[in-house]
């Protein structure tokens, strides 16, 4: 039935008559909040594991409905937060450094966007100690040559007390020995040539146990190691040339090869050095003259013999290498002729490494720096000597034959300014070249 107005007519007629336009009034839309995740279910703290300095807690759980992501948590008895993340996966893993003994649980929060669920929790899992005592101990022989002295340095675990650590000693003949007291255990080996790694067992309360080996011993053992070197070059230049000593044998009766002691002595009073890996090494000769190096070689059981690897012949450079200017053909007044500087370096020792390059430009009454860095020239005042100071260096390498070329973007009108001085390969300087060009055309 249609609404009348007080006049008895319909309110679509009066609208008609009226000439009055009726707009529906719409509501606007509200967005539904988003709605809360379902339940997590499944939690489960895994084995809990310590590879290296802190706890591995892993935890997974079943998939919650509509969550989104996960805010994860590893707290302790107290509710002290250890770990946290906010993950998307049903699976994470906490670590920690709490100390064993430490009861831990997981709790895990499901969100749906920015909708929080209902926070759940893994049972309680106690930190066990997982980690092996620590510990230094040192062997030393007799003069006898048989009788083996083991002293402990430190010992020391992160839960069992020092004197409560069980210690092992398996003496490497077959014997093992319980170290019950002191900080030092005596053991005679057989009189008989032979040799014997001893190691010495750790073990704490928990039952953790850390397994140290010990240097060889050595018995009856008066045969040094034999060796075989290379060295080259036989020449050399001071200051530059590597000269390299290659190691071609080393074998000795019972120690192994890779156990046998090399100290080098490059024969110019540098200290000796020990070469400790690889069969190559190398050394720089600072000044000239005849050098013998040598190479000591010494085994498990001290005996010692030094093996002479050759002579090499080091020479000096001290002849300053010679720079030339190339320049344009005449007539030389034009800025083009200029945009490339170019020339000759040599030397007669060790060879040109670079070519420096310096240039400013006199232009009206200012003067101009050029910076090789970005290809400009800069305002730099009313002396050239100050737009010295401003400008940058060009390095450039002069090619196998000499021949070098530095370019110089953006030059213009004006007196042009540079210099030039090649350096060698152990750091020998030439004289500086001038060169002073007035620029009027283009």
């Amino acid at each position: 039935m249609r609404a009348q107005n007080f006049l008895g007519r319909t309110l679509p007629a009066l609208a008609v008559a009226t000439g009055i336009t009726l707009v529906a009034s719409i509501s606007p839309s509200v967005a539904a909040p988003p709605v809360r995740p379902g339940a997590v279910t499944g939690l489960v703290a895994g084995a809990i594991t310590k590879p290296a300095a802190a706890y591995v807690v892993p935890a997974t759980w079943n998939q919650a409905s509509r969550a989104t992501t996960y805010r994860v948590q590893l707290v302790d008895a107290a509710g002290v937060v250890l770990d946290s993340e906010t993950v998307t996966d049903e699976a994470w893993t906490a670590f920690t450094t709490a100390r064993p003994g430490t009861s831990v649980r997981v709790r895990v929060t499901p969100y749906a966007g920015t909708r929080r669920g209902k926070l759940v929790q893994s049972g309680a899992k106690v930190l066990a100690d997982l980690t092996a005592p620590t510990g230094a101990f040192d062997v030393s022989v007799d003069a006898d040559g048989y009788t083996a002295t083991v002293t402990q340095a430190a010992l020391s675990d992160d839960v069992t007390a020092a004197d409560s650590i069980t210690r092992t000693v398996d003496w490497g003949d077959s014997t093992e020995q319980e170290w019950s007291t002191g900080t030092s255990l005596v053991h005679v080996y057989p009189t008989t040539e032979a040799r014997y790694v001893p190691r010495v067992r750790l073990t704490d309360l928990a039952g953790n146990t850390r397994e140290l080996t010990l240097d060889a011993v050595v018995v009856n053992d008066h045969a040094a190691p034999t060796g075989a070197f290379t060295l080259s070059p036989a020449t050399a230049w001071a200051k530059l040339t590597k000269v390299q000593l290659t190691q071609d044998a080393l074998v000795d009766n019972w120690t192994p090869g890779n156990l046998i002691e090399r100290r080098v002595d490059w024969g110019d009073g540098t200290p000796l050095v020990l070469w400790t890996t690889g069969t190559v090494l190398a050394h720089v000769y600072r000044t000239a003259g005849p050098f013998t190096p040598s190479v000591t070689l010494t085994d498990e059981a001290q005996n010692s013999v030094p093996v002479e690897v050759g002579a090499v012949t080091v020479k000096a450079d001290t002849a300053r290498p010679v720079v030339r200017l190339t320049l344009p053909r005449a007539p030389r007044t034009s800025v083009r002729k200029w945009t490339t500087l170019r020339g000759v370096a040599r030397d007669s020792g060790t060879g040109v490494r670079q070519v420096r390059v310096r240039a400013v430009e006199k232009r009206g009454a200012a003067w101009y720096a050029f910076r090789p860095a970005t290809g400009t020239w800069v305002k730099a005042g009313t002396t050239k000597s100050a737009a010295l100071r401003k400008s940058g260096i060009r390095v450039v390498v002069p090619t196998a034959t000499g021949t070098w070329t530095a370019r110089l973007p953006r030059l213009a009108k004006g007196q042009l300014v540079y210099n030039v001085i090649a350096q060698d390969k152990v750091g020998n300087l030439s004289t500086v070249v001038w060169r002073a060009q007035s620029l009027t055309r283009r």
